[in-house]
């Protein structure tokens, strides 16, 4: 049956010769098993990339908004404001504004990226993936807020001092 096909194609041609090839269930579904598993590690690394320069980006913003609310918090500190209270702020501040507000956009995007491929139950498989992200997230938000705490402690403590 396939010599009668290579004839028929290479009448059809002319002189050009008929390529003809037999790929087995079994070649096919590897192919797009590495396929898929190549696409796959693609999206995850370059995900991840993103999320990092996301987190370095709005750790940037939070700090550069830190800096420029010194004043604020020193003002705040002048009319008998405790530390308490201004750190308490300025953790909210930054917990919303970098953890909790893009971790929802990240993950409702992803959930809606993994829902159009049709995995609905994907979130159970990608639990390593998830604890990655909290952790990278969380190492941003902890060193994000340490370094803004020392930016307010410096203009709160000058406060403290001249008054």
């Amino acid at each position: 049956a396939l010599k009668g096909l290579e004839e028929r194609l290479s009448d059809s041609l002319g002189e050009r010769s008929a390529l003809t090839t037999v790929d087995t269930v079994t070649s096919v579904l590897a192919d797009g098993t590495t396929t898929t598993g190549l696409i796959s590690y693609m999206a995850i690394y370059i995900g991840f990339v993103l999320v990092i320069a996301c987190a370095a980006i709005l750790a940037i913003q939070q700090l550069s908004n830190a800096s420029d609310s010194a004043g604020s918090y020193r003002t705040l500190s002048e009319l008998g404001c405790s530390e308490r209270l201004i750190f308490g702020s300025l953790r909210a501040q930054v917990a919303i504004a970098l953890g909790l507000a893009h971790s929802l956009c990240a993950i409702s995007v992803l959930n809606e990226l993994v829902s159009a491929f049709g995995y609905s139950d994907a979130l159970d498989g990608m639990t390593l993936g998830l604890v990655l992200f909290a952790l990278v997230y969380g190492g941003y938000l902890a060193l994000t807020y340490r370094m803004a705490h020392g930016i307010v402690r410096s203009a709160v403590r000058t406060t403290r001092r001249a008054l």
